[in-house]
């Protein structure tokens, strides 16, 4: 429903994703490292008791531990990646930029252009006032110049009204 009668309601246009994939990728290994060295040190303990039995029993305890450690360490940091949610949204009144809880929108008019920002490997809004809003980067099969000229060509066809809803 329309809030406002007198302006069309807006509708998304493109949406942006920044990749997480290193930071999972991260968070997998570390997981499934622990697991690997905590079982094969828990098994070692096991086979090595006829000589040190208070060291076996340490050497058990903390590879049962890392054992443990393993899943807990991939769920929190998976959630974690999951939870700061971050994306840009093109739709046809603006863009807006979420990072986890707080949106920040700007009006097309508002905007001057996009441009690539090599230092984090994203894209910097210019704004008409004030200063520019980055978008950090990278982006799945996407490089910040290509993003760059999609945000330039969907701010010309909005400024020019013809952006249409699919």
């Amino acid at each position: 429903m329309n809030a406002n009668p007198g302006r069309p309601t807006p509708f998304v246009v493109e949406w942006y994703r920044p990749s997480q994939r290193r930071a999972i990728v991260r968070v997998v290994l570390l997981a499934s490292t622990l697991v690997t060295v905590g079982g094969l040190t828990l098994s070692l303990s096991l086979r090595a008791t006829a000589g040190e039995p208070s060291l076996a029993a340490v050497a058990a305890v903390l590879g049962g531990l890392a054992v443990l450690a393993g899943p807990l360490v991939a769920t929190l940091g998976l959630m974690r990646i999951l939870v700061d949610d971050e994306y840009l949204l093109l739709r046809s009144d603006g863009v807006v930029l979420v990072r986890g809880r707080a949106q920040t929108f700007v009006a097309w008019s508002d905007l001057s252009g996009a441009m690539p920002a090599a230092e984090v490997g994203g894209v910097a809004l210019q704004r008409t006032v004030g200063p520019p809003l980055i978008v950090r980067g990278p982006f799945d099969d996407l490089d910040p110049a290509t993003l760059a000229r999609r945000l330039n060509h969907v701010r010309r066809k909005a400024l020019m009204n013809l952006l249409r809803p699919a």
